[in-house]
């Protein structure tokens, strides 16, 4: 498998967790936040799991509606593509 290979299954397992935690959070939060660290992702997908985990923090539920209330319009068609990676 080439390096390439590997980064797009790796950015493809970020999007999926996101978009798993956007659609079923109380199934999986704890898990991904106990599991995971901010450092862990990239870019968007990094500022999606920051505004999240401080949402899961401070006992706020999390869904793609409540999280693009927090990121701002501009994440709306983010936060759709990130649920289509979810395999949930």
């Amino acid at each position: 498998m080439t390096e390439l290979e590997l980064k797009d299954q790796y950015l493809d397992a970020q999007r999926g967790t996101i978009g798993s935690l956007l659609i079923d959070a109380p199934a999986v939060a704890g898990i991904i936040f106990h599991k995971t660290r901010e450092d862990d992702y990239i870019g968007a997908l990094r500022n999606v799991y920051r505004v999240c985990r401080e949402m899961y923090l401070e006992g706020k539920p999390i869904d793609a509606i409540t999280v693009r209330h927090q990121m701002g319009p501009e994440y709306t068609q983010f936060l759709y593509e990130l649920m289509q990676y979810s395999p949930a």
